[in-house]
């Protein structure tokens, strides 16, 4: 079974000494283990440690790799935004992959879901794979309701014909360990969110041959991660804290590495 781990350092670590030591951590559990094809690892570092990881990525001792992401990008490719970055600047720096709607821009940085919508544009004209958050705020009734609306407003005007693969990603506000008072969902229940969101996006658009893994964020850790990986909803896990400390990191890996041979 093919699984993701994607790591959204977030805005960490504070140097790039210490961004260089979470890939080794990842390169010598790799190399431990031996390739393994049904793992694709995802690291999105803070802008500034992007030019970098992706060196890294290239003299990887590893024959398996990671690939670099970025955690955000700008809703046009040039123009007067002081402080953004474009997709076209992230596709000359050889990024892959790039975050859109996590719960954070959404909440914290009032992103609406037009700015959303025009970001995931902006990703799909730049052939850059996009890593797309949904989940509701608070747990309850309303939950199917608030992530309908979400998908709806995202999706708006999108052709997916122009989309090769993209990773949706669910990930419940009220799950997330940064936030005050965060429950762990379990991973039954995360499941059936996914099983809801992926039939949601079958009966409402038109995904033609796109891939679409599923992938769970919120609070995943090492005594979490096995449970969820087992759930055939889901593709893989968006990683938070846990991807930002060398010894939870590497032991997240592990797990994964072990579980998807």
């Amino acid at each position: 079974m093919k699984k993701t781990f994607i790591g959204n350092w977030k805005m960490n670590p504070q140097s790039l000494k210490e961004a260089q030591d979470l890939v080794n951590v990842v390169d010598e559990v790799l190399v431990k283990e031996g390739s393994n094809p049904n793992l694709d690892i995802i690291f999105c570092p803070p802008f500034i440690f992007l030019e970098n990881i992706i060196a890294m990525s290239n003299l990887s001792k590893s024959s398996q790799g990671f690939m670099v992401g970025a955690q955000n990008l700008a809703i046009e490719n040039s123009g007067a935004y002081t402080g953004e970055i474009s997709g076209q600047m992230l596709t000359g720096l050889g990024i892959l992959s790039v975050i859109i709607g996590h719960s954070e821009r959404r909440w914290k940085l009032n992103e609406s879901d037009e700015v959303i919508n025009k970001k995931l544009k902006s990703a799909i004209l730049n052939n850059i794979i996009p890593i797309i958050c949904f989940g509701e705020k608070v747990r309850g009734d309303s939950s199917k309701e608030e992530i309908s609306k979400q998908i709806q407003s995202t999706f708006q005007g999108i052709d997916f014909k122009d989309l090769k693969k993209m990773y949706v990603t669910y990930e419940p506000v009220w799950a997330i360990s940064a936030n005050s008072g965060a429950e762990v969902d379990n991973p039954k229940n995360a499941s059936n969110s996914i099983d809801f969101i992926k039939n949601y996006i079958k009966d409402n658009f038109d995904t033609g041959s796109t891939q679409i893994d599923f992938i769970y964020g919120g609070s995943v850790n090492f005594d979490n991660v096995n449970g969820l990986i087992l759930e055939n909803n889901i593709d893989g896990v968006l990683v938070g804290g846990a991807s930002v400390r060398k010894e939870d990191l590497s032991k997240l890996i592990d797990a994964m590495n072990r579980l998807t041979k």
